[in-house]
């Protein structure tokens, strides 16, 4: 049995366990998905072991997406400028690559979203954050509202995306965004966690949208309340579900050596995409 696991710290909730496991066990590969959360200090016990082969490879989450990279022998191009891993194998060498990227690119294309020469407002300046502006900006957007509870990180960010696409504009806000602000955006993307509980927005209560807005929340709960304000307002509202599931499936090609046909319609359903 091949292990396989989700390192991070703290981890509340996954669907990852439940998705990867039900596609083993459907294409009969003995791989076992679970998850592992640790502290620091246990982060590279775990990663001597896949360079050990004791396990097989990992996806990582917050807050080792860039604390891992040190400890890797390669990491792909988005990786190395987003500065970001979340999935982790070893082929003759541990090797890191960000699948965030394609599954936000896939999520994109799914929802017939273009974003080429449109005005973003993008809430949050994670890793994954990172990902989803170096993807907006490789797709044509040029460009991006950053909100973020400090500026000082949305304003590092901004530095580092300037360095690679030179001309675009990235403007700092905090998270107390304005009425003005919404307006002038075609796109609004969520990538905190503020609506992984249904309850909370990560936008005032009094903030509106309008019809031919896009509003997408990364987090894969179907049903977030900046979502439903989308949806009550007559936006087009996108949640998380299919980036995650694009994100899990690029991850067990690497995983896997692409070697596999990976049924998607069986991942979908595990996770309750329709």
């Amino acid at each position: 049995m091949n292990n396989v696991i989700l390192i991070g710290y703290p981890i509340k909730n996954s669907l990852s366990p439940i998705m990867h496991n039900t596609i083993f066990e459907f294409l009969g590969i003995k791989f076992k998905y679970s998850i592992v959360s640790c502290s620091e200090d246990r982060l590279l016990y775990f990663l001597k072991k896949i360079r050990n082969r004791k396990i097989h490879g990992a996806n990582i989450t917050f807050p080792y997406k860039r604390k891992v990279i040190n400890n890797l022998d390669y990491i792909d191009e988005a990786s190395r400028k987003i500065q970001s891993v979340n999935t982790v194998v070893f082929n003759k060498k541990l090797l890191g690559y960000n699948t965030d990227y394609y599954g936000f690119l896939k999520l994109l294309f799914q929802f017939n979203v273009s974003v080429k020469y449109k005005k973003v407002l993008l809430l949050g300046s994670g890793g994954v954050a990172k990902t989803v502006i170096y993807c907006l900006l490789k797709s044509g957007c040029n460009y991006i509202v950053l909100a973020n509870r400090t500026k000082k990180k949305a304003e590092e960010i901004k530095n580092r995306m300037l360095f690679f696409f030179p001309g675009i504009k990235i403007f700092c806000e905090n998270l107390n965004i304005s009425q003005k602000v919404v307006n002038n955006s075609h796109i609004i993307i969520n990538t905190t966690s503020i609506g992984m509980n249904n309850f909370f927005c990560p936008i005032q209560s009094n903030i509106k949208f309008y019809t031919s807005q896009v509003v997408i929340d990364i987090v894969y709960q179907q049903n977030t309340s900046l979502l439903r304000k989308a949806r009550i307002n007559g936006a087009k509202a996108i949640n998380g579900r299919i980036m995650f599931l694009y994100q899990g499936y690029q991850s067990l090609k690497y995983w896997s050596g692409k070697k596999v046909k990976v049924n998607l319609k069986i991942m979908k359903e595990s996770i309750n995409i329709v």
